[in-house]
């Protein structure tokens, strides 16, 4: 089990367009990088997966998401 081996309850599931849409709502509305990899239980590296493929689509520079997704991107750097 993921809760053995001290790894995020969710760990191994695979991402669902649902899961990145509300991180981007969370991002938006200014949650931290901390609280969203708790309500997820996500590991940092899966996240940033996430909202990376998640950037990939389009969205201009300047969409408040972008900004805000990219300043965690560097958090997690």
């Amino acid at each position: 089990s993921n809760l053995l081996s001290k790894k995020p309850i969710n760990s191994g599931l695979p991402d669902s367009k649902e899961e990145a849409k509300a991180i981007k709502d969370m991002i938006r509305e200014g949650e931290s990088r901390q609280r969203i990899l708790n309500f997820f239980q996500r590991s940092e590296s899966v996240l940033h997966k996430i909202i990376k493929k998640t950037l990939a689509g389009d969205l201009d520079d300047d969409d408040p998401y972008v900004i805000a997704a990219n300043r965690m991107l560097d958090q997690t750097d």
